[in-house]
């Protein structure tokens, strides 16, 4: 897609997998004594800050998630038990003074993603259910497209979320339809079917060379998502942040806003989901 208002886009009523984690800012802590060296205590921090990562989504779901269906609550926590954590960034390391001891402290930007087949098979039954995790549905009236028609959006979550919308087109190029220079909220109320070109935006989807396959990529978190790089393109912006980085980028809205996090105690969590979906579209 090169222009604004001649754009091109795909969606398919067979929704694309909607991936739900948990962000996650931690400490982790760990002591050399004398059976290690400095770099296994430092290796054993960190494994503690994933492992509390992984304990704070699950006390999370246990605690936030008002579900009184126990059975679902537990194949929630069973999910996050075999979570995969990915770390995302180290935000401090350092060792305590010599009069503190041998000791290695660690606070990093964790993701803590679920089991996607347990999570799967959940939200096939209740992906509506707002007690349950962040996630985003996305689809179209269409599953491929031909040059000329026209593509309307739609996208709504089981729950109130901050988010954006990324189109990539065959070429590779990337820009954002929401927020947009009309509509520049990223605010989004759940359990609403938003519309996307609505008669706010002031522009159309309509396909358009260069053809081949397309996505759109929802990001949405319950706190406002990190900054990338853009600059207006009519009523859309391009994406002048490289591909490969918007979607680290969109979760790191905590390293943008450091909390000082000192004891393993501590942490903060919020929700996230990334879905996506593509399209072939054709001359």
């Amino acid at each position: 897609m090169k222009y604004l208002l001649l754009l091109l886009s795909i969606f398919v009523m067979n929704l694309g997998y909607a991936g739900s984690s948990s962000i996650v800012e931690v400490a982790g802590y760990s002591c050399m004594g004398s059976d290690f060296s400095r770099k296994e205590t430092e290796r054993m921090a960190l494994q503690d800050a994933k492992r509390r990562a992984v304990e704070r989504s699950k006390t999370h779901i246990e605690s936030v998630t008002e579900m009184e269906d126990f059975v679902l609550k537990r194949d929630w926590v069973e999910a996050y038990a075999s979570a995969e954590v990915k770390v995302l960034a180290i935000l401090s390391s350092i060792w305590d003074e010599p009069g503190n001891g041998d000791c290695f402290n660690i606070v990093l930007q964790a993701e803590v993603v679920p089991s996607e087949q347990v999570v799967k098979s959940i939200k096939e039954l209740n992906e509506d259910d707002p007690r349950l995790p962040l996630s985003i549905k996305v689809w179209s009236s269409a599953d491929k497209l031909k040059a000329g028609e026209m593509l309307k959006i739609y996208l709504q979550g089981n729950k109130s979320f901050f988010g954006r919308i990324i189109y990539t087109d065959a070429a590779g190029d990337l820009v954002q339809l929401l927020p947009n220079a009309h509509r520049p909220d990223d605010y989004f109320q759940g359990g609403v079917r938003y519309d996307v070109p609505s008669a706010l935006d002031r522009f159309v989807l309509r396909v358009k060379e260069p053809f081949g396959r397309e996505s759109v990529t929802v990001y949405a978190s319950t706190s406002r998502l990190g900054n990338i790089d853009t600059q207006q393109l009519g009523a859309i912006f391009k994406v002048n942040t490289a591909p490969s980085s918007v979607a680290t980028r969109s979760r790191a809205r905590f390293t943008e806003e450091p909390q000082k996090i000192k004891n393993p105690g501590e942490s903060r969590l919020n929700e996230f989901a990334e879905t996506t979906v593509t399209v072939l579209t054709e001359p």
